[in-house]
């Protein structure tokens, strides 16, 4: 079975952004809810951290997207409470 990939949308990108940064310790859902809430797998959404995990440290996959550049340049330094309120409201 081919299954088609997953077009990641800008909340997408946020979304994943976050939990490269703090997890899911914060907010009132877990991966898979996360996941099944954003239409893909728990495997694409680790992939996407992945990417930030390159831009922040150096270390991850180095295959990155303009869009996944630039919600990292626009939010690498926001406030911990702010972005999860942010996040908060995107998965509402």
């Amino acid at each position: 079975m081919n299954e088609k990939m997953h077009e990641w949308s800008i909340v997408d990108d946020i979304v994943a952004f976050y939990l490269y940064k703090y997890s899911t310790k914060e907010i009132n859902y877990s991966y898979n809810e996360i996941s099944n809430k954003l239409g893909m797998s728990k495997g694409s959404l680790r992939m996407r951290k992945a990417m930030y995990s390159y831009l922040d440290k150096n270390v991850g996959l180095s295959k990155l997207t303009n869009q996944t550049i630039q919600v990292y340049e626009c939010l690498k330094d926001l406030d911990s409470r702010e972005f999860r309120e942010i996040i908060e409201e995107l998965l509402a």
